[in-house]
């Protein structure tokens, strides 16, 4: 795992996470298709090489917080 991995993962997932467990069941799709860019415009960067989708990240932080 690399280090721009590790810090993606850390900074851009966790407050992604952390927004999408406040306010996820009240996005519009306008909102929720910037929400679903950020993950991918990373990858193509070069800035992570995890293939995360906001499906996923709400599904995750739905499990933890039930």
């Amino acid at each position: 795992m690399s280090v721009l991995n590790v810090i993606f993962k850390a900074l851009v997932v966790s407050g992604i996470e952390c927004a999408l467990l406040s306010f996820s069941g009240f996005l519009s799709r306008t909102d929720f298709d910037r929400f679903k860019t950020a993950p991918t415009k990373a990858r193509r960067w070069g800035l992570t090489d995890q293939d995360i989708t906001v499906e996923d990240l709400i599904d995750r932080s739905d499990r933890q917080m039930f």
